[in-house]
């Protein structure tokens, strides 16, 4: 499997879930950008990026670049990471 197809699969689960929690998700499909998913509540609004990963790592280079966004109140920076092993989301809020 390619890392495309691999990363496309988390976004994919991430988007599946936060729709289950009535969200609208859209997807960045293609972009390089910050964000993979933005998902919009009754109350607000998440940009999230997706990420893949085999063991739980502590740091990601790539939230530290999601803190020098700077949004409405509303809106919250999340960093979610697909833990294959555990086959489980691990998420964080970026401040």
């Amino acid at each position: 499997m390619t890392n495309y197809r691999r990363g496309y699969d988390a976004e994919r689960k991430a988007k599946e879930k936060l729709e289950g929690e009535g969200y609208y998700v859209m997807r960045s499909a293609g972009s390089h950008g910050q964000f993979d998913l933005i998902a919009i509540g009754s109350m607000e609004v998440l940009a999230i990026q997706v990420k893949r990963s085999k063991v739980n790592k502590i740091h990601y280079p790539e939230m530290d670049e999601l803190k020098f966004w700077i949004f409405p109140p509303i809106v919250h920076k999340q960093f979610w990471v697909w833990l294959d092993r555990q086959r489980c989301w691990k998420i964080y809020t970026v401040l």
